[in-house]
């Protein structure tokens, strides 16, 4: 069993998650989901590690302090200050390969703070009285109880060729009562909900891009809202996918082991109070809403992207060391690609906190032409930077033998002896196993496929690029070339 602060087992509070087919009684004694709980209680020790707590902790008028992830952002310093403290949360709790859902703005907290800001600003006419003060309660609830909050995306598609308003399993409103609202459907993810305290919900992105028509969006009401709701509600399920860690050894699944572990949520009936409730049947408002990018989200995206290709780089530099090719000009040419890679994308990462955006009134967001060239350059070339790793590991990356053939007494020595390097075998197999879980293990394809597809389909994210940009500098100058000619 785990050992656990006091604060991490609100988690076992009743609520219903399975895992490979049977109810998980207890979370913390769960083999793979008290890994995961371990590690969020490793996540709140790092608030009080005297190294940190200046980057994790935010004073406010109404609670001693939060944790900075709870924290619209007013300025550059403290984006600065928000990214310093993703990365350690990465490196020292997540492998730094991890996303760490309760620090990422990626998640819940960076959809709420974005629809707080449009509440407050250029969308306040279309928020009613009653969804407004709901936000500014919320937010308060968060900061106070130190709240992570997941979110529930992707619809239970069924028959493609039928727009979402004919799918039946797509999250609906059937019932309006004097106390809430009544949800029934299935949502196919949400990162780490077994141990998050709290669901972000909204309307599907997919109904927009299908083209609702303006005609029907009073029938259609029932599919568009915002809200919030603990997990442990009634009628709420928590069915979650497998662990790719298949022994208790972080040896041989250095990275898996921080796997996140997401969820289908299943929606039976499930009851949603009106001061959970964001927004209800207003069209214009989640028009808006879904109309952008949060700003906050994609600049998690990013520094998590950023870990990753350190991750990438830092592997394939100690690997080149291990084999004595330190000094093979094919080998760091290959590595000077790595170095290249992370460090335009870290260049587009500080830019665009240096010249932040107010576009929302509650805070503000990194230069989204910046941010939007990051996005898209860590989508395009993460794939290119695991291909030279996979390049320079060879077969050696998934023909490995495990800590327990290393470790036993008739055929350790044999085991030791192949795959020392300029290293120790063990050292030298612990890096190929982490170069295997980061490159070519199903936990690898898992965040490849989140780096390509987790802020949309890679034209999406070129489209949102091409928004932003001003072209109109650099047409003058071509203007002012042909003129002169």
């Amino acid at each position: 069993m785990h050992s656990l602060p006091a604060d991490a087992r609100r988690f076992d509070d009743g609520r219903e998650v399975w895992y490979g087919g049977q109810r998980v009684a207890n979370l913390a004694e769960h083999p793979v989901l008290g890994r995961c709980v371990a590690n969020r209680a490793a996540e709140l020790a790092l608030h009080d590690d005297p190294a940190y707590r200046h980057l994790f902790w935010v004073e406010t008028e109404y609670a001693e302090h939060h944790c900075v992830v709870l924290h619209p952002p007013q300025s550059s310093a403290e984006l600065v200050r928000y990214r310093q403290a993703l990365e350690v949360a990465l490196d020292r709790v997540g492998g730094g390969v991890a996303d760490r859902f309760h620090y990422s703005w990626g998640s819940g907290i960076g959809l709420f703070f974005h629809t707080l800001g449009l509440a407050q600003g250029s969308m306040a006419s279309h928020v009613e009285r009653g969804y407004a003060d709901n936000l500014a309660r919320f937010l308060k609830h968060c900061q106070t109880h130190h709240i992570s909050l997941s979110s529930a995306f992707s619809e239970a598609k069924g028959d493609r060729s039928k727009p979402p308003w004919e799918q039946e399993q797509y999250l609906q409103v059937v019932a309006e009562r004097d106390d809430g609202l009544v949800l029934r459907g299935v949502r196919r993810i949400s990162t780490g909900a077994a141990y998050a305290d709290e669901l972000w919900v909204n309307t599907n992105p997919d109904l927009w891009r299908a083209g609702l028509p303006s005609e029907r969006a009073a029938e259609l009401g029932r599919l568009l809202f915002i809200f919030a709701t603990p997990l442990n509600v009634p009628g709420l399920k928590i069915i979650c996918r497998p662990s790719e860690v298949t022994t208790q050894h972080r040896f041989d699944f250095p990275l898996s082991w921080y796997d996140e572990i997401d969820a289908m949520i299943v929606f039976d009936d499930v009851l949603v109070p009106w001061e959970r409730v964001f927004s209800y049947r207003d069209v214009d408002f989640l028009r808006a809403y879904m109309g952008t990018g949060t700003g906050v989200a994609e600049y998690a995206h990013c520094i998590c992207a950023a870990s990753k290709a350190e991750l990438v780089l830092g592997a394939a530099y100690q690997l080149a060391r291990a084999n004595g090719d330190l000094r093979n000009p094919a080998v760091m040419s290959l590595i000077a690609e790595l170095v290249m890679y992370l460090e335009t994308l870290k260049a587009c990462i500080r830019s665009a906190e240096v010249e932040p955006e107010s576009r929302l009134p509650t805070m503000v967001i990194p230069n989204r032409v910046q941010l939007d060239v990051a996005v898209n350059f860590a989508s395009a070339n993460y794939f290119q930077m695991l291909k030279i790793l996979r390049d320079l590991g060879g077969g050696s990356v998934t023909t490995n033998q495990s800590l327990d053939d290393l470790d036993n007494p008739e055929i350790g020595g044999y085991v030791e002896r192949v795959f020392a390097g300029t290293t120790s075998g063990r050292a030298r197999l612990a890096l190929l196993n982490l170069i295997e879980d980061l490159s070519a293990s199903l936990f690898s394809a898992r965040k490849e496929q989140y780096v390509t597809f987790s802020l949309g389909p890679p034209i999406a994210k070129k489209m949102a690029l091409i928004n932003e940009y001003d072209f109109a500098a650099v047409a003058e100058k071509v203007q002012r070339v042909l003129d002169e000619s």
